[in-house]
């Protein structure tokens, strides 16, 4: 029976969060300092951006009215998206000009974006798939040593099995191998350019422990494997649930070390630093509440109410300690340290919109049923794809936060 079989959720648990969210350990020295700001309400937000600001290229109505109704009740706001494959910059830059509203680098947590976290990762030699501008983008986060696909073709050009007349020229050119220390962990930053060449050769580097000119698994432990953006809407061409033909090779289940994006819970983590570094740092605890708003029951819903009961589960502790609190089993790798997250936020409201994903699924919003594009490692509980308001759209999210917050103040 797999580990997730084995939950109960009722009563919920605290440890039991770190599981159902998809993510098996936070890192190490996760508290980052905070910058010194003013004060602020005690609310924040976290915006997703696709189907509640945009479509395509479009913002959607009462965007920036909405927007700025935030910037003048001083509520620090996060955008909380799964896009990733591009800097924080850019994207903040790129929606800028969408909307006509100037939104902050440091506001932007993209899928990757907790990477930055992952201190006990940053010095090691890390494998990364996906395409664009991607070993900048590690760099900027503190990692030190970074290898492409490609560097691992290089190394290994008979591995590559999949487009041949690449494959033979390059070892017809005379050309002598690359060198390539062995790999010490997998980043999965979203879809590449040839998914076929990146699941042989990130197959090829889990089965053999990092070396890939070994023989199968002379390690007993896996590698660490990290994906981001888990929201896939289109797993027949996306290379990670493939990689489960790992157990054919070599006899075990293939682990995430973790999971990044909605859902998961990672990402809140990150977004939660991100607002309180709008605050002052000697005012901690100012932010209390959050207000999640998106557009897709599965991630944006799903994981605000994930969250929301971590929360829940972790201020109604005696001791308010989590660590050591993981439940530990031969399906979880221990690599970035037990959790260090202690939230100052005490609870989050999740606040779905009808005007992206869910407009096409009006029927059923209160449907238990579904829940389809979840990551296999993220357990199914129905009611969690329940959002605690629905609403039109962004304006009418905003005004239904400020009319709850100052009643309550």
């Amino acid at each position: 029976m797999s580990l997730h079989s084995r939950l109960s959720f009722l009563p919920l648990k605290l440890k039991d969060f770190l599981r159902i969210s998809g993510t098996r350990f936070f890192c190490e020295n996760s508290t980052l300092r905070l910058s010194q700001r003013t004060a602020i309400p005690s609310f924040g937000v976290l915006l997703d951006i696709d189907g509640v600001l945009v479509r395509g290229r479009k913002p959607i109505a009462g965007v920036k009215k909405a927007l700025e109704l935030l910037r003048q009740a001083e509520a620090p706001s996060v955008f909380l998206t799964n896009r990733g494959l591009e800097s924080e910059k850019e994207t903040a830059e790129r929606l800028s000009d969408k909307i006509g509203f100037e939104v902050k680098e440091d506001q932007m947590v993209l899928s990757h974006t907790p990477l930055k976290m992952f201190n006990s990762l940053h010095d090691k030699h890390v494998l990364v798939s996906g395409q664009q501008n991607i070993k900048e983008i590690l760099r900027s986060y503190g990692f030190t040593n970074v290898s492409e696909m490609e560097d691992v073709r290089q190394a290994y050009p008979l591995l590559d099995m999949v487009d041949r007349e690449r494959r033979y020229n390059h070892v017809n050119s005379g050309i002598p191998a690359k060198e390539l220390p062995p790999i010490e962990a997998i980043l999965l930053l979203g879809e590449p350019v040839r998914w076929e060449t990146n699941l042989q050769l990130v197959i090829d580097c889990l089965v053999t422990g990092g070396s890939p000119e070994s023989s199968v698994m002379k390690t007993n432990e896996q590698i660490p494997l990290i994906a981001t953006n888990t929201d896939f809407l289109y797993v027949a061409e996306a290379p990670l649930p493939r990689l489960e033909d790992c157990k054919k090779r070599t006899g075990k289940e293939l682990v995430y070390t973790a999971l990044l994006g909605k859902p998961n819970l990672a990402s809140y983590q990150y977004a939660e630093y991100c607002l309180l570094n709008q605050v002052s740092d000697s005012m901690p605890g100012q932010i209390k509440s959050l207000y999640a708003i998106g557009d897709n029951l599965d991630t944006d819903i799903y994981g605000a109410n994930v969250c929301n009961e971590y929360l829940t589960s972790f201020h109604e502790n005696d001791d308010g300690n989590i660590e050591g609190q993981v439940s530990r089993t031969g399906e979880e790798v221990e690599v970035c340290g037990t959790s260090k997250w202690m939230p100052e936020v005490t609870n989050l409201e999740s606040i779905l919109v009808l005007t992206g994903v869910s407009c096409q699924d009006a029927e059923n919003l209160t449907s238990t049923e579904g829940a389809c594009f979840l990551h296999r490692d993220t357990a199914f509980q129905p009611h969690l794809r329940q959002a605690c308001h629905v609403v039109d759209d962004i304006m009418a999210a905003v005004e239904l936060i400020l009319k709850k917050e100052q009643g309550s103040s």
